[in-house]
């Protein structure tokens, strides 16, 4: 399928508008992909589209291969500029028209995680935090990260709370994740004072 042809990943809400499966439970991780940024929009009349990237530097989302949506589709990337500190703007092979392009906003663009770099020994992709149980340094539950953000400060991790299950937002450093277990499927932290 044409990457411009995402019909069937859509669905219509009550309004009629188009909503992407990506706010429908799309996994945005898994043990053979990584998500690595989203289509925002179309740019010019010649098919360009805007992309927000999760990379470090956001022109490298074309460097890994092939990637796919969140449908399967596959996408070839060419960097065309980058717009922001996360944004660029990028051709996509077989897209030659703003109205292809258009239809393409809210594809989550994933790659293979055996493209990506290998990381050094206290590196993670974000990604394979989401899920792992949370501890404080005596060992009990504080809860489960369910999430991660970036709003231009650093990363944040989201844990939802063992006991209430409201999210608390945790600054991701050392001095707070004391030790990452991926393999062991937890986190040891040691929060600041008042958070909880």
């Amino acid at each position: 399928m044409p990457p411009h042809e995402r019909r069937n990943c859509e669905e219509v809400d009550a309004s009629g508008l188009r909503q992407s499966t990506a706010a429908h439970g799309v996994e945005l991780t898994s043990e053979s992909r990584v998500l690595l940024g989203e289509i925002v929009g179309a740019v010019g009349i010649r098919g360009q589209v805007s992309i927000r990237s999760y990379c470090e530097s956001p022109e490298s989302i074309s460097n890994y291969g092939l990637l796919s949506t969140e449908c399967g589709s596959s996408i070839s990337l060419e960097c065309v500029r980058t717009t922001s500190k996360r944004h660029l703007v990028a051709n996509v092979s077989g897209v030659s028209s703003r109205q292809q392009a258009e239809g393409l906003r809210g594809a989550l663009l994933f790659a293979e995680k055996e493209n990506l770099p290998d990381l050094d020994e206290d590196e993670y992709y974000i990604a394979d935090l989401q899920g792992l149980q949370a501890l404080d340094e005596r060992g009990s539950p504080i809860g489960r990260i369910v999430g991660a953000h970036n709003f231009g400060a650093g990363d944040v991790i989201d844990i939802a709370l063992a006991d209430s299950g409201e999210s608390i937002l945790v600054p991701f450093n050392r001095d707070i994740f004391v030790s990452v277990e991926i393999a062991g499927g937890r986190v040891v932290v040691d929060l600041p004072d008042g958070i909880l």
